[in-house]
Order: structure tokens, then C-alpha cells, then sequence
């Protein structure tokens, strides 16, 4: 019987890269949302 913390190493690293992957597209929504808020604030800067 194997245990769920006995993964393979291939799967564990396929979940860190989804993970980055995730937090880099966070980050990138995070920008596009503070640039439409300044757009918003500031319409005549376009």
C-alpha cells in the first residue's frame, strides 16, 4: 500500500510549475486591474 505523501517526483513538479504558473497570472490580472482603476481615476492620462 503506497501513501499519499509517496508521490512521484514528476507529479510534484508538474504541480509546482501549475503552481508558478497560477501565481504569475495572478499577478498579471492584479496589474491589468490596477491599471484599469487608474484609467478610471484618471481618464484624461490615456
Amino acid at each position: 500500500m503506497v501513501s499519499s505523501v509517496e508521490c512521484p517526483s514528476w507529479l510534484s513538479l508538474s504541480i509546482i510549475s501549475a503552481n508558478s504558473r497560477i501565481i504569475a497570472f495572478n499577478k498579471v490580472i492584479l496589474n491589468v486591474g490596477n491599471n484599469i482603476l487608474k484609467i478610471k481615476k484618471y481618464p484624461s492620462t490615456q
